[in-house]
């Protein structure tokens, strides 16, 4: 096998070189398989109080405003999206991450779950900034057009700039909103 055996040779990378002194083949072409303990560690409680405090974080907060009906706000209904957005990423994403921060290679989660993992962050990215920006245009009907703002539901508002975003992207509406297209 070729990775058994020890290589004294060295690697040049645009002009630059480093000596693969007592390295396999595989580590010396894909450099070593885990960055120093004095980066791996520190990196590897934060990641882990960012996991316990997030899930624990979001969880909570998806629980209160789905339990309480004074909080079935427009506000709300935006805050418990970025709480399911961020909770999404979170639970796919960063275990994987914290994984790879130990072991670089081989990749053991396989093709499928690293496409997966990919369009989860994608979504969620996405996902986050499109709630913001449907925030963002709840505001302004508020402040702007405070009377029609009254007359509409809190659900009705948020499932209204749902409808602005997706008429924009010549998108069908969804069938959970009512039709409540009004022209801002």
């Amino acid at each position: 096998m070729e990775e058994d055996y020890v290589i004294d040779v060295y690697n040049y990378t645009d002009n630059n070189y480093t000596f693969c002194w007592n390295m396999t083949m595989e580590e010396c072409r894909l450099g070593p398989q885990r960055d120093p303990l004095s980066t791996v560690i520190p990196m590897t409680l934060v990641y882990s109080l960012i996991l316990m405090t997030g899930v624990t974080g979001n969880i909570c907060t998806c629980i209160v405003i789905t339990r309480n009906r004074y909080m079935h706000t427009a506000t709300n209904y935006y805050l418990f999206n970025l709480a399911v957005s961020d909770l999404m990423l979170l639970i796919l994403g960063l275990p994987a991450e914290l994984y790879q921060l130990w072991y670089k290679y081989p990749y053991i989660f396989g093709e499928p779950f690293c496409i997966l993992r990919g369009l989860t962050s994608e979504m969620s990215t996405n996902a986050s900034i499109l709630t913001i920006t449907m925030f963002t245009i709840e505001r302004y009907v508020a402040i702007c057009h405070p009377f029609r703002a009254q007359t509409m539901s809190p659900l009705a508002k948020s499932c209204q700039d749902h409808l602005v975003h997706m008429d924009r992207g010549r998108c069908l509406r969804p069938a959970h909103c009512p039709t409540i297209w009004h022209s801002i």
